[in-house]
């Protein structure tokens, strides 16, 4: 008998068979092998099938292969957690890579916190990366992503104590349609006073942001992460990551300080329309003064 996993990885996939077999390959390369994985296959094709059968034969691995869902198989993720023997829950999404010791690293930040992920920080199209900032040991931060149109936290990455996932109101469910299913989910987390949040500072996943590739080709999808795979195993990777993250922040700090100087200007023009509609206004008071008031009719 295997003995108790330290970390659960849920994988939902629905229709990338083109990029799966990366996806997993690189939890089975992480530093550390107490894990298990799940697949929840959410209404998949046979191509899907045909990835996992070749990781079968890894005890590790484990396919739900379901019919597709109203969502994201959202009830199929609870109750895999539910059943789960590990003290930690880790997702990834079918299209991202893990690097190998994102789980280590994860599992070590939640030594001090209940949820954590790695910096937020997402692979655009052209192989730049494109910086969300947030820190969620900030309750200001918290605050900010409790807004429904805004999520700077990717499903890829997060890892979370299992223990304190059973304590919530509902765990995961169905998201209404307007919401992203994992901001639903990250919703009941961030309402709970005395849960504990850190962020990394360091970028442990490789995520390919799949709006930016809504429409590419599943070809060129496998194409793309093949080639994150093989540089993140050459020699000097982590250097070429610090250089990319930089630039990452640094193009996100300038676009800031656009965006800050355009409110400004907005305030100061704003500024400038209410002091004149404030004089007109005491314009007219003062003529109304000056001219008396009007005599009463006979």
């Amino acid at each position: 008998m295997r003995s108790k996993p330290l970390i659960t990885v849920i994988v939902p996939t629905h229709d990338h068979a083109s990029t799966l077999d990366y996806a997993l390959g690189s939890v089975i390369d992480q530093t550390v092998n107490e894990f298990d994985v799940v697949v929840i296959g959410d209404g998949v094709g046979d191509d899907t099938r045909a990835v996992m059968h070749e990781f079968e034969s890894d005890r590790r691995v484990r396919f739900m292969d379901r019919p597709k869902s109203p969502s994201r198989a959202e009830e199929v993720r609870h109750q895999v957690i539910e059943r789960s023997r590990a003290p930690f829950v880790a997702y990834l999404g079918d299209d991202d890579l893990m690097l190998p010791d994102h789980l280590e690293t994860m599992v070590g930040l939640l030594e001090h916190a209940d949820f954590t992920h790695p910096a937020p920080l997402y692979v655009l199209p052209d192989g730049r990366l494109q910086a969300h900032p947030i820190d969620l040991s900030s309750g200001a931060c918290r605050q900010w992503q409790l807004n429904p149109i805004y999520n700077a936290v990717s499903l890829s990455g997060v890892v979370h104590r299992r223990d304190t996932y059973l304590t919530l109101p509902h765990g995961w469910r169905i998201a209404p349609a307007v919401r992203w299913s994992d901001d639903y989910m990250w919703e009941q987390w961030f309402r709970v006073p005395w849960c504990r949040f850190v962020t990394g500072t360091r970028l442990t996943v490789i995520k390919l942001e799949s709006g930016a590739r809504r429409g590419t080709p599943p070809a060129e999808r496998r194409v793309e992460i093949a080639e994150w795979k093989t540089r993140s195993e050459a020699p000097g990777f982590d250097t070429e990551l610090v250089g990319l993250v930089s630039d990452a922040w640094r193009r996100w700090a300038i676009q800031a300080r656009l965006d800050l100087a355009g409110f400004e200007v907005r305030l100061a023009a704003q500024a400038t329309t209410l002091e004149r509609v404030q004089a007109e206004l005491a314009r007219a008071k003062s003529a109304g003064s000056e001219g008396g008031s009007s005599p009463e009719p006979v």
